[in-house]
Order: structure tokens, then C-alpha cells, then sequence
């Protein structure tokens, strides 16, 4: 964070926070959001959700209840992470809901916005050798279901038929 001087990073319910943490809180109106700053990490939690997320992580909860709001909640959160200063730079979560990016936009007015492209994305688009071998091999195979599907097209063929022909495929080579 400090080589990018970002100083929080806000993920949403999204494939960024199951990288991170292995949670996949439902993703409906309720924000859930992951805030990290150098020093400390938090969850905003709709107390509807703390119990079934609790087993993923030892990390703390803000927890808010429908009938409050989750605005105390974002405020304490924020206040534990030190972003009660002016300009701050956040990254936030390209692929959360805007009203989730707007709820931590407007209580940090002033800071300064990025996406998570150089923080997050950076992180997960580092492969080591083991993790570059495994994409290479579902990339080949899946073009030779591809293939497969390809030559699976003749006049009167059905879609189910294609689609047999492609799993098949897999089957046949381990998938």
C-alpha cells in the first residue's frame, strides 16, 4: 500500500474478497465491506450476516442492523483505521455495487479514488511457476473443447449434442 500510497483499500462482497479471505457473504443490498489501511482491517457486517461469516476470519465487525443503518458502523470502522484525515486515497473494489462505493465515497469526502488495480489485482495477478503450469493446462484444454464443439457442428445436430460432445471431452481428459 505504501508503494502506491494508498492508504485504505475497500473491497467489497466480490471474487477480491473471496481471494482474500475465502468469504462469500450474500451480496444484496446490505453492504458488506472489507477495509484495509496499513495498521488494521475491518469488516462493515449487516448483523444479519456476522454469524455465517464469523468462521471465516478473526478480524473484527462492524456490525449495523437494518432498523440503524450501517453509516455509525462505517464511522467507527473508519475511526479504528485512522481515516479521520484529509487526503486520504482509497482503492476501491471495481466490481462491488456502486451504492456500496458511494456509502464509503461520502464519508471520506475529499479522498482521493483508484480501483484496486495496483493493489489487489496486482496481488492476484502474481503467479508462481505451480499456478502459471495449472492456467496453461486448463487453457490448452479448454481449447480443445473448443475444438471439439467446432466439429461437433453439422446441419441437423442439436445444441444438447454439441454440449454432450464437450463434456465428453472433458471427461475423457480428467476434467
Amino acid at each position: 500500500m505504501a508503494a502506491t500510497g494508498t492508504d485504505l483499500v475497500v473491497v467489497g462482497p466480490s471474487s477480491h474478497l473471496v481471494w482474500l479471505t475465502g468469504m462469500s457473504p450474500h451480496g444484496d443490498e446490505r453492504p458488506v465491506l472489507l477495509i484495509v489501511s496499513k495498521d488494521h482491517a475491518g469488516f462493515l457486517m449487516p448483523a444479519l450476516n456476522a454469524d455465517s461469516q464469523r468462521p471465516y476470519t478473526k478480524l473484527p465487525f462492524y456490525t449495523w442492523t437494518d432498523a440503524d443503518g450501517p453509516n455509525a458502523a462505517l464511522a467507527s470502522l473508519l475511526g479504528d483505521l485512522g481515516a479521520n484525515r484529509e487526503n486520504l486515497t482509497i482503492a476501491l473494489d471495481e466490481t462491488m455495487r456502486a451504492d456500496f462505493a458511494l456509502l464509503v465515497i461520502d464519508a471520506l469526502p475529499g479522498a482521493k479514488r483508484k480501483f484496486l488495480t495496483d493493489t489487489v489485482g496486482y496481488l492476484r495477478a502474481r503467479k508462481d511457476d505451480a499456478e502459471y503450469a495449472a492456467l496453461k493446462m486448463n487453457a490448452v484444454l479448454n481449447d480443445g473443447a473448443m475444438k471439439v464443439g467446432f466439429a461437433a457442428l453439422k446441419p441437423g445436430v442439436t445444441e444438447l449434442e454439441v454440449g454432450q460432445a464437450i463434456r465428453d471431452y472433458y471427461l475423457a481428459n480428467g476434467a
